[in-house]
């Protein structure tokens, strides 16, 4: 008997600490029988991820035998609609009779462009059925989320890259009919020698450069992604040092860059891919 008592009083003194530990909203939430809410305030995501973020809408109170409709809005504080994708805009959520939830799926979609994060805000208008808005109390909580996309770009100032820059060499890659061989050893040395740099007037973004003269024959349009520091290409050229196209798939990340070098790498028409190697004169 004693040893029940003592288990009873161990429970209740659980009990009595776990309830204080609660703020006064999740207190008034557990007291309360009918509510529907987002289950958070807020969600982050980067706008490089893979996955998407799932935004929840729950149901508190007993199973329904009718389906609930839950009207939302969407505020776009920052960015636009082209920085997102979400799973359904109707502005209407349905939570199926004998279900507690339903969700949205928000899939950010990336750029390489350093535009700054985005800001999404939901908020629960109107439900059908005799439910509150938010967790019960004065500050309705979690009617609305905050739903942050984090920019994973990095700004560059492009003036410091335009100018002149030292053809190096271009080497074989593994891939390569000559790996590790030297286009300077095979008698192209230089070819043209320096090539000029200038910022893309049509990209607003300023992170797109043309490479011309030197060993191109013809524009040679490159992109910066600033936070891996990669380069990638949005176009070809019709000859390189003289032994055929440059081929860099376009949009295929296929260099570095530091604050004084440039590599890429391409396929020299049919000699498998080379690395090319700039410097800043």
């Amino acid at each position: 008997m004693m040893k029940i008592i003592k288990k009873l009083y161990v429970l209740l003194l659980v009990a009595i600490f776990a309830l204080a530990s609660c703020t006064e909203t999740e207190t008034q939430a557990v007291l309360t029988d009918s509510f529907i809410a987002f289950s958070s305030s807020s969600g982050t995501i980067l706008e490089n991820s893979s996955d998407s973020l799932v935004v929840e809408v729950l149901l508190a109170a007993p199973l329904q035998s009718s389906d609930v409709t839950v009207d939302y809005t969407l505020e776009v504080v920052a960015g636009s609609a082209s920085d997102y994708t979400i799973s359904d805009n109707s502005g209407s959520l349905t939570i199926p009779a004998g279900e507690s939830s339903a969700s949205l799926e928000i899939r950010p979609v990336d750029n390489v462009f350093s535009d700054g994060d985005k800001e999404l805000v939901f908020t629960i208008t109107n439900v059908s059925g005799d439910f509150t808005i938010g967790l019960p109390g004065p500050d309705k909580n979690n009617s609305a989320i905050t739903v942050t996309i984090g920019d994973d770009d990095c700004p560059i100032d492009l003036t410091a890259y335009v100018g002149e820059w030292v053809y190096i060499d271009a080497v074989g890659t593994a891939n390569s009919c000559c790996p590790g061989g030297s286009l300077n050893g095979f008698g192209f040395p230089n070819s043209g020698g320096n090539a000029t740099l200038t910022a893309d007037p049509s990209d607003p973004s300023g992170t797109t450069a043309i490479l011309s003269g030197g060993p191109f024959g013809s524009d040679y349009t490159i992109k910066f992604l600033t936070c891996p520091q990669e380069v990638i290409a949005l176009g070809t050229t019709a000859s390189f040092v003289g032994v055929g196209a440059w081929n860099m798939p376009q949009g295929q990340t296929n260099g570095v860059y530091t604050e004084t070098t440039i590599s890429v790498v391409g396929g020299l028409g049919g000699n498998g891919d080379f690395e090319m190697m700039f410097e800043k004169n």
